[in-house]
C-alpha cells in the first residue's frame, strides 16, 4: 500500500492533488489505507494506454534519429520502435546499431499503412520539419513527437507534441541562477 502522501512526495507534488488527479478516473484508493501499488499501476497504465504497444517510426537518421532509436525509452514501456527513415541515399538501407533498418522517405506512406505505425519522431532538419510533418500525416500517422525546434502547421486529426531542448536547459539556467542568488545571500 502506498498512501497519497507517499505518491505525492515521489512526483514532488502536493498529496491533495494526487488525490484529486486520480478520483477523475475512478476510485483507486482505500480511505485511510491508500492506494494498492500494482493495482493503481495496472490502472493507469490503461488509462495512459500503454497496456498495448505502440508502433514508432523515426524520420530522420542523423545524430538525433541514431541516438534517439539507441535509446531504452524509446523500446520499452509500450513503445516499438520499428524503423527510422530518411532522404540520404547513403543511410537508406543501413541498419542502427540496435538492428533497426533505415528506410527511404518514400517508403514511409506503404510501411505505415502495413505495420499500422502509431507515432512518429520528428528528428530532420527544420527547414525539411512541416512537409515530412504533412507525409506523415498522409502516411496515416496520428502522433508526432517533435524534436524540430520549428513552427509547425499540425496537420488536422495529428496530435503533436514538442520537445525544445534549449527551453528545457533555459529552464535549468534560471534554477541554477536562483539558487546560485540565494546561496550568495545566505
Amino acid at each position: 500500500m502506498a498512501s497519497s502522501k507517499d505518491l505525492a512526495q515521489a512526483a514532488a507534488v502536493k498529496s491533495a492533488l494526487v488525490r484529486k488527479d486520480l478520483t477523475r478516473f475512478g476510485q483507486f484508493g482505500i480511505r485511510g489505507m491508500g492506494y494498492e501499488v500494482a493495482s493503481l499501476t495496472d490502472h493507469l497504465t490503461r488509462i495512459l494506454g500503454l497496456d498495448r504497444d505502440h508502433r514508432v517510426v523515426i524520420l530522420g537518421a542523423g545524430n538525433l534519429g541514431t541516438a534517439l532509436a539507441k535509446s531504452r525509452g524509446f523500446n520499452s514501456g509500450g513503445f516499438r520502435t520499428l524503423a527510422l527513415f530518411d532522404t540520404d541515399a547513403a543511410k537508406i538501407e543501413a541498419r542502427s546499431r540496435t538492428g533497426l533498418p533505415t528506410l527511404s522517405m518514400r517508403k514511409l506512406s506503404s510501411f505505415a499503412r502495413k505495420h499500422r505505425v502509431d507515432v512518429a519522431v520528428l528528428a530532420v532538419p527544420p527547414e525539411m520539419a512541416q512537409q515530412v510533418l504533412n507525409q506523415a500525416a498522409a502516411a496515416g500517422v496520428r502522433a508526432v513527437l517533435n524534436f524540430v525546434p520549428a513552427t509547425l502547421r499540425v496537420p488536422r486529426g495529428v496530435h503533436l507534441r514538442s520537445v525544445d531542448l534549449k527551453v528545457h536547459l533555459e529552464g535549468l539556467a534560471f534554477r541554477l541562477s536562483r539558487s546560485q542568488a540565494a546561496d550568495a545571500g545566505a
